[in-house]
């Protein structure tokens, strides 16, 4: 599931009870990355990424081997206290601000999990460059930033927002300009009573928008379902959860589950046609070996009932052989009852019985 700016604003409302837990190890595998927390009077957590989208707290570690980026990131984190957890703006990017170091999720496409002292990284997931921003070692820590921060935004962004927008319509504005993606956009514009297809607004509509997007930053999260999971209600729900966090939890953990069971069946269906295949070639040659041996039996009887005759035959043979060319005495023999052929540069001859 991929979350939104706005789906990352309501998690986090729920994610503060991980302020002081302590970091005792990191797994990962892919793109998943898994950080083992012990949370005070709550116990032993896990802090689950799917790079590039998500993040939750799950009680449930799954199938979870560490790989060199959790071998790595483990030195430098291991028995450090996340002291406060906080989203970026109002960009897909989750902070975690450690005794020493802040860690940071960068939870859009391709995705990262990005390590800093004093805004110096320290280590990546991914070291690359991202349009104009760029992930290198000890280099300084850069997140995109857009003009407009939906968390602050007053009417007067708003009006800007809109004037100086080139886009088609004003939800395509809503989703791009201030990253709310195409469902939010559309629930705002729906909730405030306006065309989503409009191309321009008056004072009055940006004003009915900036008390729509007040009501919303006040609303406390919980979990609808509808076509997709969301921590407010924008459709009719089919059924709530209290927490968003444990809704994404009980979805996402499933998944993997069924997800991961799918893959041991496919391995296990893949390794039952491979053995089945050897199984059925070895019938097919242990089938060509009893037919071989029947046949060699049946020569070996035939050559054995006419030994002395073809003895007789080969002594013959050898005689005439130093006195006559192979091809005079191919001539004489080419009618012969049992030679059928001669062979005139290997000396041999073939024989039918």
């Amino acid at each position: 599931m991929e979350l939104t700016s706005l789906d990352l604003y309501f998690l986090l409302k729920e994610l503060q009870i991980i302020k002081n837990a302590k970091i005792d190890k990191v797994f990962n595998d892919n793109k998943e990355i898994l950080f083992q927390l012990h949370l005070p009077g709550k116990g032993k957590h896990f802090l689950k990424i799917i790079l590039p989208s998500t993040i939750f707290l799950t009680k449930y570690k799954g199938d979870f081997e560490s790989g060199n980026f959790g071998i790595n990131i483990r030195k430098h984190l291991k028995n450090t206290r996340i002291r406060k957890i906080e989203q970026i703006d109002f960009e897909r990017i989750i902070k975690l601000s450690l005794d020493e170091l802040d860690l940071y999720f960068e939870l859009f496409s391709p995705g990262n999990v990005v390590l800093c002292k004093n805004n110096k990284i320290v280590m990546a997931k991914t070291y690359k460059g991202f349009g104009s921003r760029v992930v290198r070692p000890n280099g300084e820590y850069e997140f995109p930033k857009k003009e407009y921060n939906f968390l602050d935004l007053s009417e007067k962004n708003l009006v800007d927002l809109f004037s100086k927008s080139e886009k088609s319509s004003v939800v395509i504005t809503l989703a791009t300009e201030l990253g709310l993606g195409g469902k939010y956009s559309e629930y705002i514009l729906s909730k405030s009573k306006i065309d989503k297809e409009k191309t321009s607004l008056n004072i009055k509509e940006i004003k009915r928008i900036q008390k729509t997007i007040d009501e919303i930053k006040e609303t406390l999260p919980k979990a609808y379902y509808g076509k997709k999971l969301s921590p407010i209600e924008i459709e009719k729900s089919k059924k709530t959860h209290d927490s968003f966090n444990q809704a994404l939890d009980e979805l996402l953990t499933e998944k993997s589950h069924n997800d991961k069971q799918e893959i041991v069946v496919s391995k296990v269906e893949k390794k039952k046609e491979k053995i089945n295949k050897i199984i059925r070639e070895q019938k097919a040659r242990i089938k060509g070996l009893k037919i071989s041996i029947k046949e060699n039996q049946k020569k070996a009887e035939v050559l054995y009932e006419n030994y002395q005759m073809l003895e007789k035959l080969l002594d013959e043979f050898n005689l005439i052989k130093k006195n006559h060319s192979m091809k005079s005495i191919k001539e004489k023999l080419k009618n012969h009852k049992i030679i059928k052929s001669i062979d005139e540069k290997s000396k041999k001859i073939v024989v039918e019985i």
